[in-house]
């Protein structure tokens, strides 16, 4: 009987440690927060880091974490494409 009472209190006193040395709570940072220099429907010009051409130019259809889509020239068939806010140099509105 001893013997139980003993181990359940160095649980109890392990867990009160284990509680109060314990670190912060993190939290990750927002990428963007809710400002961007574009709204959905307007036709932007984006400069890329590691792409082929360079640049690109598309017309903006939604925001999603960190991503841009883009809908594309081509009315025929739907080709968008999602574009990674990471990449972009230089965001530059293009005049209707």
């Amino acid at each position: 009987m001893m013997r139980i009472s003993a181990a359940a209190l160095l649980v109890l006193v392990g867990m009160i440690a284990g509680y109060a040395l314990r670190g912060a709570p993190v939290s990750a940072q927002s990428m963007l927060g809710s400002w961007l220099p574009f709204t959905p429907g307007e036709a932007v010009r984006f400069s890329l880091i590691d792409f082929p051409e360079g640049s690109t130019t598309c017309k903006v259809t939604q925001v999603i974490n960190g991503f841009v889509g883009c809908a594309g020239e081509d009315t025929q068939r739907r080709s968008d494409r999602w574009i990674n806010l990471r990449f972009v140099k230089d965001v530059t509105r293009r005049n209707p």
